[in-house]
C-alpha cells in the first residue's frame, strides 16, 4: 500500500496540476495531425506537379543521372525523352495516390491517436531519407533537392515527435522522465 501511495507520488509533479498537463499534450497531439496532413499535400502537390509537366522541379537532375540536359535531350532523342517524361508521369500519379492516403489517414486514425498510424506514418521520413540517398547516390542533389527533402523530413519528423506520448502513454508504475 505504502508503495503504491509513493509510486504515485512520483509520477505526479507537485507544482502542475495533472488536468493542465494532460490539456497541454492534448492540445500539441491535436495539432500534430496538421503536420500529417501537410506532409501529405506536398507529396501530392508534387506529384500534381509531374504529371502536368512530365518532368521533375530540379532538371540538373537529367545531367546527373543522363548525361545531356533536358534540352539537349529534346533535339537529340525524342523518344528517350517520352519515355522519361511517361516514367515521371507514373511517378506523379503514385506520390498524388500517397499524398491522399496520408491526408486521409492523417485526418482520421491518426487524428484519433490510433497507434497503428503513428506507425504508418513512420514511412514519411523512411521515403525522405531514401529519396536523399538516392539523388546522393547519383551525384544529383541541389539546393532544390535539399530544400525540398528537408521541408518534407521536418513536417514527417514534427508529425511524429510531438503526439509520440498520446500514441504511447507511459504505463503505470513508470516514472516520467
Amino acid at each position: 500500500m505504502l508503495a503504491s501511495v509513493r509510486m504515485t507520488a512520483e509520477l505526479s509533479t507537485p507544482d502542475i496540476p495533472e488536468e493542465a498537463i494532460g490539456a497541454r499534450r492534448r492540445a500539441r497531439a491535436c495539432t500534430a495531425w496538421v503536420f500529417v496532413l501537410t506532409n501529405g499535400f506536398l507529396l501530392a502537390s508534387a506529384g500534381l506537379y509531374w504529371l502536368a509537366r512530365g518532368r521533375f522541379f530540379d532538371p540538373r537532375i537529367y545531367e546527373a543521372v543522363g548525361g545531356p540536359s533536358w534540352t539537349l535531350m529534346e533535339v537529340l532523342d525524342a523518344d528517350v525523352l517520352r519515355l522519361v517524361s511517361a516514367g515521371v508521369r507514373f511517378a506523379g500519379m503514385l506520390a498524388i495516390l500517397a499524398g491522399i492516403l496520408v491526408m486521409a489517414v492523417g485526418a482520421t486514425a491518426f487524428r484519433r491517436g490510433e497507434r497503428w498510424a503513428w506507425y504508418a506514418m513512420l514511412a514519411l521520413p523512411l521515403y525522405v531519407t531514401l529519396d536523399f540517398m538516392a539523388l546522393a547516390g547519383y551525384g544529383a542533389l541541389s539546393p532544390t533537392n535539399v530544400i525540398w527533402d528537408a521541408a518534407l523530413m521536418v513536417t514527417a519528423l514534427f508529425a511524429l515527435v510531438v503526439p509520440y506520448r498520446r500514441f504511447f502513454p507511459p504505463q503505470l508504475g513508470q516514472v516520467n522522465p
